[in-house]
């Protein structure tokens, strides 16, 4: 449940903030010093925008909301890779994806984020939780 979700991203002393206040949260934090953590693990609804990329082989819808964000607040852009190092313990790897000025055109960092994020499963497939069918619906081509 949702619930549940909200005290598992909180235990640590995070703030999880509801996708529909990101942008909001955003402009009214921006001159504080901290770090934003986005976890895309959910494909788009139906009548969201997104931005399709080939994912294990498969038209695979992405969100684009992270990538607006990214252009209009000028932040760079890491990709968190944990890995099990033993049991109980793991090792966090960060990747660029993408530093100022960002591309106005196209959407090189949801392409990178998804690259990035297809080479982590094939190197640990064991670490990754298919929870959500991501390929449940129909290429969206009037979506992006």
């Amino acid at each position: 449940t949702d619930r549940i979700a909200l005290e598992i991203r909180s235990r640590f002393g995070s703030r999880p903030i509801e996708l529909g206040d990101v942008g909001r949260n955003f402009l009214k934090h921006r001159r504080d010093f901290r770090l934003f953590a986005l976890l895309a693990d959910q494909a788009p609804a139906a009548a969201e925008r997104c931005h399709c990329v080939s994912f294990f082989k498969q038209d695979t819808p992405f969100h684009i909301g992270a990538e607006s964000l990214v252009r209009s607040t000028g932040l760079p852009v890491l990709f968190a890779q944990c890995s099990r190092v033993s049991r109980g313990h793991y090792a966090i790897r960060f990747k660029e994806v993408a530093t100022p000025p960002h591309a106005a055109e196209g959407y090189p960092i949801t392409e990178r984020y998804a690259c990035l994020t297809e080479k982590a499963i094939l190197d640990e497939p064991e670490s990754w939780l298919w929870t959500h069918r991501r390929w449940k619906g129909l290429r969206p081509s009037n979506r992006y």
